[in-house]
């Protein structure tokens, strides 16, 4: 998970509930590892984070791609 992982307490579940959704979704625990800026607070914040965070490790080789395959969609 990583060493900037401050664990929730014991009983928080919302807290664990959003540390699993971010390990689920591949958020790794670390000062710098592709992540935007910080970790979210609560799990309202969640969503967000993970938008911006899938932005931000696009390459541009997963943006052309992404514009072939949304070319021929709409060629059908």
């Amino acid at each position: 998970m990583g060493p900037d992982l401050k664990a929730p307490k014991k009983h928080d579940f919302k807290q664990w509930k959003k540390v699993i959704l971010l390990a689920k979704n591949g958020v790794c625990f670390y000062s710098y590892s592709g992540n935007p800026g910080p970790f979210p607070k609560n799990i309202g914040e969640v969503p967000r984070f993970l938008d911006e965070r899938r932005l931000k490790l696009r390459t541009g080789g997963k943006i052309l791609l992404d514009k072939i395959k949304n070319s021929q969609c709409r060629a059908r």
